[in-house]
């Protein structure tokens, strides 16, 4: 794994895209590889709506308490990374519950309004940590992990011709991935996101990246 981020982070820096990684076992949760930027905080664009489905699946006392029209609207924002959905549902106690819950210490709303939801704080440390605790809570993983292995074609909306075939999504075998895309990201330079969480047979992985367009 290090090897594999080493080599990652070298050609993005030869296309001029800063990148920041966290690797972790997805069975110990132990950190495999990570780059020495991996707590640098960037902005999390859709990233944030699997905070989000967590703090929904928790508050509701688990996913098998959640009632089936709140796990479809959140099945089809995570699958379609459907902003109108993540905008509806948002409520400035999500990440920082969600935060609290798993221990992500650098991770938090918006600083210039915490309903810019595109604009919260997110590091690649912090996410892989999110997915780790998150498939071993009872009330979250069970749920979360098989919906992430369903990540559709394209986004949905604006975002219908925008193609998620990138990162985490992009490989084979066993898999699943969130995938965000922005410029929100407006404390670092450039401001462009374009990251994909999420894990495949062994391994939970973060891939933030910072450009200036997609």
């Amino acid at each position: 794994p290090a090897s594999a981020v080493n080599e990652a982070v070298a050609d993005a820096a030869g296309r001029s895209v800063t990148t920041f990684i966290s690797v972790v076992d997805r069975g110990s949760g132990a950190v495999l590889a990570q780059t020495a930027n991996a707590n640098t905080q960037v902005a999390s664009e859709s990233i944030m709506k699997l905070l989000l489905a967590a703090y929904y699946l928790v508050s509701d006392g688990g996913y098998t308490q959640t009632p089936a029209t709140r796990l479809t609207q959140l099945s089809y924002m995570l699958r379609y990374s459907d902003d109108d959905t993540a905008t509806v549902l948002f409520t400035p106690a999500a990440i920082p519950t969600v935060a609290a819950r798993y221990g992500l210490t650098n991770t938090s709303n918006a600083t210039d309004d915490p309903g810019h939801w595109g604009a919260a704080r997110i590091t690649a440390a912090d996410m892989t940590r999110f997915l780790y605790q998150a498939s071993i809570d009872p009330e979250v993983g069970p749920w979360l992990l098989p919906v992430m292995a369903q990540t559709a074609a394209t986004g949905s909306g604006a975002d219908s011709d925008f193609s998620q075939a990138f990162g985490l999504n992009a490989v084979g075998g066993t898999h699943g991935s969130k995938q965000g895309w922005g410029c929100d990201s407006y404390w670092t330079d450039p401001q462009c996101v374009i990251s994909s969480v999420g894990y495949t047979a062994g391994a939970f992985v973060a891939i933030l990246q910072l450009d200036d367009g997609y």
